[in-house]
């Protein structure tokens, strides 16, 4: 089936997986294992930079909020190691620039799905 559309080709790209040497020496996909997020806080007294990794899914948020709802001063969202976001990760990024936060290190797959999940207009800082 061809994809059709931004939001097939985000779907599709969401779907990582860890892989490993089995015994024989062949590689095969763990099923169990799933990419974390990391997320780093540097502040200042003026500036925090959120610096997140690794893939931003719905269990995740909260605790990205956490961080927000707790820095100083101007907070910049650093996402240059950030592979993907489900859709509460997108909403949760779309949340943080509506209430100031800026972007920095978007790549240009995060650029895409943070601009076609949205009806309104996102353009990074």
């Amino acid at each position: 089936m061809p994809i059709t559309s931004a939001n097939q080709f985000a779907n599709n790209v969401l779907r990582l997986h860890l892989w490993q040497l089995d015994s024989g020496g062949h590689t095969k996909c763990n099923p169990a294992a799933r990419m974390v997020v990391r997320i780093t806080r540097k502040s200042s007294v003026d500036r925090t930079v959120l610096k997140v990794d690794g893939l931003l899914q719905a269990a995740d948020v909260e605790s990205l909020n956490q961080e927000w709802a707790s820095a100083p001063g101007d907070v910049t969202l650093e996402l240059s190691q950030l592979q993907s976001a489900d859709s509460r990760g997108v909403e949760a990024i779309h949340g943080m620039v509506q209430r100031g936060a800026r972007l920095q290190g978007l790549s240009p797959y995060l650029e895409l799905l943070l601009s076609t999940s949205r009806a309104t207009t996102f353009e990074p800082q």
